[in-house]
């Protein structure tokens, strides 16, 4: 099922990123380190949901956190 753009919740998305972060019991610091996100800065954008990570991170995050995209 797709979802309307405008009908999605990005700040929640966000803190299911961090939340799955922290499950995964890393820092931000390390996970841009791992997947080569410049600065940390960028990786709380995601988490804030103030930006969305373009879909090869989001894929690397997910394989990081060992979570699937359905549980964001």
């Amino acid at each position: 099922m797709a979802v309307n753009r405008e009908d999605f919740d990005y700040s929640a998305f966000g803190a299911r990123l961090k939340e799955a972060r922290e499950k995964a019991g890393f820092t931000q610091a390390q996970v841009c380190e791992a997947i080569g996100i410049p600065k940390a800065q960028v990786l709380s954008s995601y988490e804030r949901g103030v930006s969305n990570p373009p879909v090869d991170t989001l894929s690397a995050l997910v394989q990081l956190y060992g979570v699937s995209l359905d549980d964001l």
